[in-house]
């Protein structure tokens, strides 16, 4: 039986004006939108349950947002500064490999991805500072599999009413060539496909992603089924959503330039004839 949430809300004409012009910006962060529609369907009287299946969003973010929105109406809707406890992740430049997400971290559901395949990350122009993970845990890989991940995707806000949606992919075969452009573009007109070049995915920032779950998630593997892999990508895909943080690049272009110029030294003395 659905739980009934002990937070009744009812909108003044100000609050109602402000919260729907917040869900209609399509130039709004999306977690502005998604809090916004939540309390709008709260004041509408839906429960906690059918406001998450209708926004694809975990009935704890429905619950928490109704909660803080009826104590603190809209300035509770803003972001809090977060607190200074130690964090629950190693630093992202730690060399180590075998660190992993601890095992206390709070289990969430989470949106799917093929996996080891899908190597997509799909954005607005201006949406790149969104900390968003779409993903789909599939049987296959494939055509089939990556089209469901598009459709996922091209039908949930804000990329379901923005003017163009770009997708920065490799050469998978799922989503390779010219036939894959036209294929997916016929289904979705203001999709637009960006190839990297051949041996080059690790220009996609989703790569990072990639590696961040690698180190911190299926390292060691020490699983005993699937479906203990998928439970695990499942929750820390929505947890990382929750504290990612921009990324500290190391790597400078001096440090490329003398790494360069170590490489050719090598094969200059590996080329040169014995005296």
């Amino acid at each position: 039986m659905p739980r009934t949430s002990p937070y009744h809300l009812t909108l003044t004409d100000a609050e109602r004006t402000e919260l729907e012009g917040r869900a209609r910006r399509y130039t709004s962060p999306y977690s502005d939108v998604v809090r916004a529609k939540i309390v709008l369907y709260a004041a509408q009287g839906l429960g906690n349950d059918e406001i998450a299946a209708r926004l694809d969003t975990p009935r704890q973010v429905v619950s928490k947002w109704r909660k803080r929105f009826h104590e603190q109406r809209l300035p509770g809707l803003a972001d809090q500064p977060r607190g200074r406890r130690p964090p629950q992740f190693f630093p992202l430049t730690s060399s180590s490999r075998s660190k992993r997400w601890p095992a206390n971290c709070p289990p969430q559901p989470a949106h799917r991805w093929p996996a080891g395949t899908a190597r997509t990350w799909p954005e607005q122009p201006s949406g790149m500072h969104r900390a968003k993970v779409f993903g789909r845990c599939e049987q296959t890989t494939g055509i089939d599999p990556f089209d469901r991940l598009v459709d996922q995707v091209m039908t949930t806000e804000p990329y379901a009413t923005a003017r163009r949606v770009f997708w920065v992919v490799d050469n998978g075969s799922s989503h390779r060539g010219q036939a894959s452009i036209d294929r997916l573009q016929h289904r979705w007109p203001k999709l637009r496909l960006i190839h990297l070049p051949v041996h080059a995915s690790w220009l996609n920032q989703v790569e990072i992603y990639f590696s961040v779950v690698q180190r911190k998630v299926v390292s060691p593997n020490d699983f005993h089924t699937l479906d203990e892999v998928e439970a695990r990508l499942l929750d820390f895909q929505q947890y990382y959503e929750q504290i990612a943080t921009p990324f500290e690049w190391k790597f400078t272009k001096d440090d490329l330039n003398a790494l360069l110029e170590r490489i050719a030294a090598h094969e200059d003395t590996a080329l040169t004839p014995a005296a």
